[in-house]
């Protein structure tokens, strides 16, 4: 696969298939569509653009480039990969983040199926290397596991991130368990296996209020020899 990984300055002069805001044109170009009508406010959040419809891989694990290390950044299908320093919003607003569209029902959700109209967001780790961001496989095996830790560490009054499996928890899912809380965090265990991808999974998320939300995410392996990643804090803002 031929990917790209987006700087600051590759991402303010490329497009995904997702809103995009760039350059030191973000205010003045948000400004007019918002008065014009032609854009939502969630649509600008992320400082050079969101991801409000089809498929990304928002919470990408891989080994930083010639290293032992794990990293998280996101993947975009198609191969473009977005470090953490352009999706962390441990500091304030991203330059990416995830745009939550609501339902017919009156629900925020991410769907567990590529659905039109909605972003279809998981989980996923490199199977093959990246433009910077190396396979997984480079140092872990069929034997070993990925897990993710997150915890929802900024949400409107009363709201929830839920995690779901609509259809059961899937093979290659070894154990989930947790609500987000501080005291009791997601930790979802992936199986490796040796495909284009090492692990891809794509749960339901429920966001139960309007708002925005920051979800704290830390990753390890099973091998000791293969260092952890994180925190990295990735933003969703419901629409």
């Amino acid at each position: 696969m031929t990917a790209t990984i987006f700087t600051k300055e590759s991402a303010s002069r490329s497009r995904s298939s997702t809103h995009l805001v760039s350059g030191g044109l973000t205010a003045l170009v948000v400004a007019s569509a918002l008065a014009l009508g032609m854009v939502s406010p969630a649509s600008a959040v992320g400082t050079i653009g969101t991801w409000d419809e089809g498929h990304v891989d928002f919470v990408h694990v891989s080994l930083a480039p010639g290293t032992n290390d794990l990293q998280l950044g996101s993947n975009v299908d198609g191969g473009d990969y977005y470090p953490a320093s352009l999706v962390n919003a441990s500091s304030g607003t991203p330059g990416w983040d995830v745009t939550v569209n609501q339902n017919d029902s009156g629900d925020w959700v991410i769907p567990d199926q590529l659905t039109s109209g909605y972003v279809y967001a998981g989980f996923a780790g490199a199977g093959e290397d990246l433009d910077g961001a190396d396979s997984l496989l480079t140092y872990l095996g069929i034997e070993d596991t990925v897990t993710l830790t997150l915890e929802v560490v900024s949400a409107p009054t009363s709201g929830d991130v839920v995690i779901t499996w609509p259809g059961g928890i899937p093979d290659g899912v070894e154990s989930f368990s947790g609500d987000g809380s501080a005291s009791d965090p997601y930790v979802i265990e992936f199986a490796i296996n040796e495909d284009e991808e090492a692990f891809h999974q794509h749960p339901q998320i429920q966001f139960t209020e309007d708002g925005t939300y920051k979800v704290e995410v830390e990753a390890t392996s099973s091998d000791s020899a293969v260092d952890d990643a994180g925190p990295v804090t990735y933003q969703f803002v419901t629409n």
